[in-house]
Protein backbone atom coordinates (compact mmCIF):
# COMPACT_ATOMS: atom_id res chain seq x y z
CA UNK A 1 0.00 0.00 0.00
CA UNK A 2 1.29 3.73 -0.75
CA UNK A 3 1.88 5.83 1.90
CA UNK A 4 -1.26 9.00 1.80
CA UNK A 5 0.57 11.97 1.56
CA UNK A 6 -0.42 15.92 1.72
CA UNK A 7 0.96 18.49 -0.63
CA UNK A 8 0.50 21.78 -0.21
CA UNK A 9 1.72 23.78 -3.90
CA UNK A 10 2.18 27.66 -2.13
CA UNK A 11 -0.94 27.72 0.30
CA UNK A 12 -1.59 31.28 1.38
CA UNK A 13 -4.33 32.34 3.83
CA UNK A 14 -5.44 35.80 4.93
CA UNK A 15 -8.66 36.93 7.33
CA UNK A 16 -9.82 40.11 8.16
CA UNK A 17 -7.24 41.63 6.31
CA UNK A 18 -4.46 39.83 8.33
CA UNK A 19 -2.37 37.32 6.87
CA UNK A 20 -1.65 34.37 8.41
CA UNK A 21 -0.38 31.50 5.78
CA UNK A 22 1.80 32.83 2.85
CA UNK A 23 3.07 30.90 0.14
CA UNK A 24 3.53 28.13 2.11
CA UNK A 25 4.77 24.54 0.20
CA UNK A 26 5.68 21.08 1.37
CA UNK A 27 4.87 17.55 1.32
CA UNK A 28 3.48 15.62 4.19
CA UNK A 29 4.27 11.77 4.24
CA UNK A 30 5.00 10.69 7.49
CA UNK A 31 2.72 8.84 10.01
CA UNK A 32 3.53 11.50 13.16
CA UNK A 33 4.09 15.13 12.32
CA UNK A 34 4.87 17.93 15.08
CA UNK A 35 3.94 21.48 14.28
CA UNK A 36 5.67 24.17 16.42
CA UNK A 37 4.92 27.76 16.69
CA UNK A 38 3.73 30.75 19.33
CA UNK A 39 0.10 31.89 19.25
CA UNK A 40 -1.23 33.25 16.06
CA UNK A 41 1.44 32.06 14.25
CA UNK A 42 -0.94 29.78 11.81
CA UNK A 43 -0.81 25.89 13.45
CA UNK A 44 -4.47 25.78 13.71
CA UNK A 45 -5.41 27.42 10.50
CA UNK A 46 -2.76 25.08 9.01
CA UNK A 47 -4.69 21.87 10.76
CA UNK A 48 -8.18 23.03 9.11
CA UNK A 49 -7.26 23.89 5.98
CA UNK A 50 -5.42 20.24 5.74
CA UNK A 51 -8.73 18.43 6.69
CA UNK A 52 -10.95 20.22 4.26
CA UNK A 53 -12.74 23.04 7.19
CA UNK A 54 -11.47 25.90 5.70
CA UNK A 55 -10.36 26.85 2.30
CA UNK A 56 -6.91 28.71 1.46
CA UNK A 57 -7.35 32.30 -0.21
CA UNK A 58 -4.16 31.16 -2.15
CA UNK A 59 -3.07 27.97 -3.45
CA UNK A 60 -3.90 24.39 -3.76
CA UNK A 61 -4.32 21.45 -1.34
CA UNK A 62 -3.63 18.01 -3.27
CA UNK A 63 -4.51 14.76 -1.06
CA UNK A 64 -2.63 11.39 -1.85
CA UNK A 65 -4.31 8.32 -1.03
CA UNK A 66 -3.52 5.09 -2.64
CA UNK A 67 -1.51 7.23 -4.72
CA UNK A 68 -4.96 9.02 -6.23
CA UNK A 69 -5.19 12.30 -5.64
CA UNK A 70 -9.00 12.85 -3.89
CA UNK A 71 -10.52 16.48 -4.52
CA UNK A 72 -12.41 16.30 -1.07
CA UNK A 73 -9.96 15.82 1.83
CA UNK A 74 -12.21 15.98 4.58
CA UNK A 75 -13.24 12.85 3.44
CA UNK A 76 -10.71 10.77 4.52
CA UNK A 77 -8.77 13.18 7.05
CA UNK A 78 -10.27 14.09 10.39
CA UNK A 79 -8.78 16.83 13.59
CA UNK A 80 -9.58 17.19 17.01
CA UNK A 81 -10.42 20.57 18.12
CA UNK A 82 -8.49 22.24 21.07
CA UNK A 83 -11.20 22.80 22.75
CA UNK A 84 -14.20 19.97 22.98
CA UNK A 85 -17.07 22.68 23.52
CA UNK A 86 -16.30 23.66 19.79
CA UNK A 87 -16.16 19.91 17.79
CA UNK A 88 -18.38 17.36 20.55
CA UNK A 89 -22.36 18.69 20.27
CA UNK A 90 -23.80 15.40 21.76
CA UNK A 91 -24.04 13.07 24.60
CA UNK A 92 -22.93 10.25 23.41
CA UNK A 93 -20.08 8.20 21.80
CA UNK A 94 -22.27 6.84 19.19
CA UNK A 95 -24.17 9.56 18.72
CA UNK A 96 -21.23 11.86 17.40
CA UNK A 97 -19.75 9.06 15.68
CA UNK A 98 -23.05 8.82 13.72
CA UNK A 99 -23.44 12.46 13.68
CA UNK A 100 -19.90 12.40 10.91
CA UNK A 101 -21.46 9.26 9.18
CA UNK A 102 -24.41 10.77 8.46
CA UNK A 103 -22.83 14.14 7.09
CA UNK A 104 -20.64 11.96 4.66
CA UNK A 105 -23.81 10.88 2.78
CA UNK A 106 -24.34 7.04 4.45
CA UNK A 107 -28.06 5.68 4.95
CA UNK A 108 -29.87 5.63 8.43
CA UNK A 109 -28.89 1.75 8.86
CA UNK A 110 -25.50 2.11 7.22
CA UNK A 111 -24.71 4.74 10.38
CA UNK A 112 -26.33 2.11 12.52
CA UNK A 113 -23.75 -0.59 11.47
CA UNK A 114 -20.81 0.94 11.07
CA UNK A 115 -21.45 2.81 14.28
CA UNK A 116 -21.96 0.20 16.29
CA UNK A 117 -18.72 -1.77 14.40
CA UNK A 118 -16.51 1.15 14.97
CA UNK A 119 -17.54 0.57 19.05
CA UNK A 120 -16.58 -2.49 19.08
CA UNK A 121 -13.28 -1.99 17.69
CA UNK A 122 -12.64 0.07 20.83
CA UNK A 123 -10.84 -1.48 23.44
CA UNK A 124 -11.34 0.30 26.53
CA UNK A 125 -9.02 -1.83 29.01
CA UNK A 126 -6.40 -0.60 26.51
CA UNK A 127 -7.77 3.70 26.26
CA UNK A 128 -6.53 4.26 30.31
CA UNK A 129 -10.29 5.94 30.32
CA UNK A 130 -12.23 5.51 33.59
CA UNK A 131 -15.79 5.43 33.87
CA UNK A 132 -17.65 8.43 35.07
CA UNK A 133 -21.23 8.24 36.68
CA UNK A 134 -23.91 10.11 34.34
CA UNK A 135 -27.46 11.26 34.91
CA UNK A 136 -29.77 13.31 33.14
CA UNK A 137 -32.21 14.98 35.19
CA UNK A 138 -34.37 17.65 34.55
CA UNK A 139 -32.62 18.80 30.98
CA UNK A 140 -29.02 18.97 32.98
CA UNK A 141 -26.62 16.41 32.34
CA UNK A 142 -24.83 15.60 35.75
CA UNK A 143 -21.14 14.11 35.97
CA UNK A 144 -19.69 12.56 38.98
CA UNK A 145 -16.06 11.53 38.57
CA UNK A 146 -15.84 10.27 42.29
CA UNK A 147 -16.58 6.59 42.23
CA UNK A 148 -17.29 6.55 46.26
CA UNK A 149 -20.24 9.52 46.06
CA UNK A 150 -23.95 8.29 46.57
CA UNK A 151 -25.77 7.71 43.61
CA UNK A 152 -27.56 10.72 41.69
CA UNK A 153 -30.96 9.49 42.64
CA UNK A 154 -30.06 9.34 46.21
CA UNK A 155 -28.53 12.90 45.56
CA UNK A 156 -31.67 14.17 44.14
CA UNK A 157 -34.26 12.63 46.23
CA UNK A 158 -35.02 15.15 48.91
CA UNK A 159 -35.07 18.15 46.62
CA UNK A 160 -37.63 15.95 43.78
CA UNK A 161 -39.94 15.67 47.37
CA UNK A 162 -39.57 19.41 48.25
CA UNK A 163 -40.78 19.71 44.90
CA UNK A 164 -43.85 17.54 44.71
CA UNK A 165 -46.09 20.08 45.45
CA UNK A 166 -45.28 21.86 42.75
CA UNK A 167 -44.11 19.26 39.78
CA UNK A 168 -44.07 15.54 39.42
CA UNK A 169 -41.89 13.37 37.41
CA UNK A 170 -44.44 13.34 34.51
CA UNK A 171 -44.02 16.97 34.40
CA UNK A 172 -40.06 16.70 33.89
CA UNK A 173 -41.32 15.53 30.06
CA UNK A 174 -43.26 18.66 29.37
CA UNK A 175 -40.46 21.36 29.88
CA UNK A 176 -39.16 22.22 26.17
CA UNK A 177 -36.24 24.77 26.03
CA UNK A 178 -36.69 27.91 23.67
CA UNK A 179 -34.82 27.84 20.48
CA UNK A 180 -35.16 31.94 20.19
CA UNK A 181 -34.50 33.36 23.49
CA UNK A 182 -33.28 30.23 25.88
CA UNK A 183 -30.21 31.05 25.99
CA UNK A 184 -27.73 34.14 27.11
CA UNK A 185 -24.14 33.91 28.91
CA UNK A 186 -22.22 35.98 30.87
CA UNK A 187 -18.23 36.78 31.54
CA UNK A 188 -17.84 37.31 35.29
CA UNK A 189 -14.72 38.94 36.82
CA UNK A 190 -14.60 36.69 39.91
CA UNK A 191 -14.49 33.57 41.33
CA UNK A 192 -17.54 31.24 40.74
CA UNK A 193 -18.06 30.36 44.37
CA UNK A 194 -19.24 34.13 44.84
CA UNK A 195 -22.19 33.29 42.22
CA UNK A 196 -23.54 30.57 44.42
CA UNK A 197 -22.76 32.91 47.69
CA UNK A 198 -24.93 35.51 45.82
CA UNK A 199 -27.72 33.47 44.72
CA UNK A 200 -28.26 31.65 47.90
CA UNK A 201 -29.31 34.95 50.06
CA UNK A 202 -32.04 37.22 49.19
CA UNK A 203 -30.81 40.11 51.39
CA UNK A 204 -29.39 41.81 48.92
CA UNK A 205 -32.53 42.81 46.67
CA UNK A 206 -33.37 45.93 47.79
CA UNK A 207 -29.66 47.43 47.09
CA UNK A 208 -29.12 45.19 44.39
CA UNK A 209 -32.53 44.87 42.26
CA UNK A 210 -34.54 47.70 43.32
CA UNK A 211 -37.12 47.13 40.43
CA UNK A 212 -37.23 43.21 41.44
CA UNK A 213 -37.59 43.75 45.05
CA UNK A 214 -40.77 45.71 44.33
CA UNK A 215 -42.50 43.29 42.98
CA UNK A 216 -40.76 40.41 45.24
CA UNK A 217 -39.77 42.52 48.56
CA UNK A 218 -37.59 40.72 50.51
CA UNK A 219 -39.75 39.86 53.31
CA UNK A 220 -41.36 37.83 50.99
CA UNK A 221 -38.36 34.81 50.50
CA UNK A 222 -37.34 32.53 52.65
CA UNK A 223 -34.79 30.21 53.08
CA UNK A 224 -34.20 26.40 51.57
CA UNK A 225 -31.72 24.27 52.98
CA UNK A 226 -31.37 20.91 51.77
CA UNK A 227 -29.44 17.86 53.00
CA UNK A 228 -25.57 18.68 53.49
CA UNK A 229 -23.46 18.49 50.39
CA UNK A 230 -26.51 18.72 48.09
CA UNK A 231 -28.28 22.14 48.19
CA UNK A 232 -29.16 25.17 49.50
CA UNK A 233 -31.19 28.20 48.36
CA UNK A 234 -34.38 30.69 48.85
CA UNK A 235 -37.72 30.64 47.79
CA UNK A 236 -40.38 33.67 47.42
CA UNK A 237 -44.06 33.71 47.71
CA UNK A 238 -44.75 37.11 45.40
CA UNK A 239 -43.86 35.48 41.94
CA UNK A 240 -46.03 36.77 39.55
CA UNK A 241 -46.39 35.22 35.56
CA UNK A 242 -45.28 37.67 33.03
CA UNK A 243 -48.37 38.37 30.77
CA UNK A 244 -48.35 40.40 27.42
CA UNK A 245 -52.19 41.93 27.04
CA UNK A 246 -54.11 38.53 27.59
CA UNK A 247 -51.11 36.42 26.70
CA UNK A 248 -49.45 34.32 29.40
CA UNK A 249 -47.10 30.99 29.37
CA UNK A 250 -48.25 27.43 30.28
CA UNK A 251 -48.24 25.93 33.86
CA UNK A 252 -47.59 22.96 34.99
CA UNK A 253 -50.54 21.39 35.77
CA UNK A 254 -49.76 20.06 39.07
CA UNK A 255 -48.96 22.72 41.04
CA UNK A 256 -50.56 23.18 44.01
CA UNK A 257 -53.22 25.91 43.85
CA UNK A 258 -52.12 27.48 47.47
CA UNK A 259 -48.87 28.15 46.55
CA UNK A 260 -49.45 29.97 43.23
CA UNK A 261 -47.44 32.90 43.85
CA UNK A 262 -44.56 30.72 44.89
CA UNK A 263 -41.17 30.05 42.78
CA UNK A 264 -37.91 28.65 44.22
CA UNK A 265 -34.46 29.03 43.33
CA UNK A 266 -31.87 26.73 44.87
CA UNK A 267 -27.85 25.74 44.38
CA UNK A 268 -26.97 22.67 43.86
CA UNK A 269 -23.83 22.56 44.56
CA UNK A 270 -21.07 23.12 43.29
CA UNK A 271 -21.99 24.95 39.99
CA UNK A 272 -25.68 25.07 38.88
CA UNK A 273 -28.35 26.97 39.80
CA UNK A 274 -32.10 26.62 39.12
CA UNK A 275 -35.35 28.61 39.15
CA UNK A 276 -38.72 27.00 39.77
CA UNK A 277 -41.74 29.12 38.46
CA UNK A 278 -45.38 27.96 37.83
CA UNK A 279 -45.02 28.72 34.03
CA UNK A 280 -41.11 28.47 33.04
CA UNK A 281 -37.78 26.77 34.67
CA UNK A 282 -34.21 27.81 34.06
CA UNK A 283 -31.05 26.53 34.57
CA UNK A 284 -27.82 28.14 35.24
CA UNK A 285 -24.67 26.65 35.41
CA UNK A 286 -21.11 28.28 36.21
CA UNK A 287 -18.01 26.98 34.21
CA UNK A 288 -14.77 28.49 36.26
CA UNK A 289 -12.15 29.99 33.61
CA UNK A 290 -9.81 31.12 36.40
CA UNK A 291 -9.19 31.77 39.93
CA UNK A 292 -11.10 35.09 39.09
CA UNK A 293 -13.29 34.09 36.18
CA UNK A 294 -16.25 32.75 35.75
CA UNK A 295 -18.54 32.28 32.40
CA UNK A 296 -22.35 31.84 33.31
CA UNK A 297 -24.57 29.98 30.88
CA UNK A 298 -28.52 30.42 31.27
CA UNK A 299 -31.25 27.94 29.69
CA UNK A 300 -34.58 28.34 29.78
CA UNK A 301 -37.44 26.10 29.79
CA UNK A 302 -41.09 26.55 29.37
CA UNK A 303 -44.16 24.31 29.57
CA UNK A 304 -44.82 22.60 26.28
CA UNK A 305 -43.77 23.76 22.46
CA UNK A 306 -46.31 26.43 22.63
CA UNK A 307 -44.77 28.55 25.62
CA UNK A 308 -41.29 27.57 24.46
CA UNK A 309 -41.21 28.01 20.86
CA UNK A 310 -44.78 28.86 19.52
CA UNK A 311 -44.86 32.82 17.27
CA UNK A 312 -47.63 34.24 19.25
CA UNK A 313 -45.29 34.05 22.78
CA UNK A 314 -42.57 35.16 21.20
CA UNK A 315 -42.62 38.60 22.27
CA UNK A 316 -43.52 37.49 26.05
CA UNK A 317 -40.36 34.94 25.72
CA UNK A 318 -37.78 37.94 24.62
CA UNK A 319 -39.29 39.93 27.58
CA UNK A 320 -38.77 37.32 29.82
CA UNK A 321 -35.15 36.41 28.74
CA UNK A 322 -34.28 40.21 29.20
CA UNK A 323 -35.95 40.47 32.72
CA UNK A 324 -33.52 37.41 34.07
CA UNK A 325 -30.37 39.07 31.79
CA UNK A 326 -30.93 42.00 33.80
CA UNK A 327 -31.14 40.27 37.24
CA UNK A 328 -28.23 38.62 36.27
CA UNK A 329 -26.10 41.29 35.63
CA UNK A 330 -27.03 43.61 38.89
CA UNK A 331 -25.58 40.27 40.40
CA UNK A 332 -22.62 40.23 37.97
CA UNK A 333 -21.76 44.27 39.40
CA UNK A 334 -22.24 42.59 42.94
CA UNK A 335 -19.99 39.84 42.48
CA UNK A 336 -17.41 41.45 40.75
CA UNK A 337 -17.36 44.07 44.10
CA UNK A 338 -17.05 41.48 46.15
CA UNK A 339 -14.01 39.46 44.11
CA UNK A 340 -12.55 42.98 44.72
CA UNK A 341 -13.27 43.04 48.25
CA UNK A 342 -11.79 40.02 49.22
CA UNK A 343 -8.39 40.53 47.24
CA UNK A 344 -8.30 43.75 49.79
CA UNK A 345 -5.39 43.66 52.05
CA UNK A 346 -8.01 45.48 54.89
CA UNK A 347 -10.35 41.96 53.94
CA UNK A 348 -10.63 40.22 57.68
CA UNK A 349 -12.97 37.39 56.29
CA UNK A 350 -16.42 38.68 57.05
CA UNK A 351 -19.11 37.92 59.19
CA UNK A 352 -22.69 35.36 58.58
CA UNK A 353 -25.68 37.13 59.77
CA UNK A 354 -27.17 34.81 61.91
CA UNK A 355 -30.83 35.15 60.22
CA UNK A 356 -30.11 35.92 56.82
CA UNK A 357 -27.10 33.70 55.72
CA UNK A 358 -27.97 30.45 56.52
CA UNK A 359 -27.96 29.05 53.19
CA UNK A 360 -24.74 30.57 52.24
CA UNK A 361 -23.42 29.29 55.18
CA UNK A 362 -24.25 25.61 54.51
CA UNK A 363 -22.43 26.37 50.54
CA UNK A 364 -19.24 27.21 53.05
CA UNK A 365 -19.36 24.37 55.24
CA UNK A 366 -19.45 22.06 51.91
CA UNK A 367 -16.58 23.61 50.34
CA UNK A 368 -14.87 23.37 53.78
CA UNK A 369 -15.65 19.66 54.06
CA UNK A 370 -14.78 19.00 50.38
CA UNK A 371 -11.10 20.76 50.84
CA UNK A 372 -10.56 18.76 53.79
CA UNK A 373 -11.60 15.06 52.11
Amino acid sequence: MIKPKLVLNEISYAAFGKVILEELTLTLDEKSIGIIGRNGSGKSTLAKILCGLIDPSKGKLEVYINGKNRSHPNLKIGIVLQNPDHQIIFGTVEEEIGFGLKNLGYSKSEVKKKTALTLQKFDKTKSNLKEVKTKVWMDIIFVNINSNEIEFDEYIKPLENRWQKFINKKDYKSLVHSNDYGYFSLDVNCNWKFAIENYCESYHLPTIHPELNKVSNINNHYHIQGLPNRFAGQGSKKYEQPMKGNKKFNTFPHWNKDMLYNSEYIALFPNVMIGLHIDHFYVFWLEPLAMNKTKEHMQMYYVGNESANGNELKDLRKENSRFWKDVMLEDVRAIEGMQDGRNSPVYNGGNFSPVMDKPTHQFHKWVANSLMR
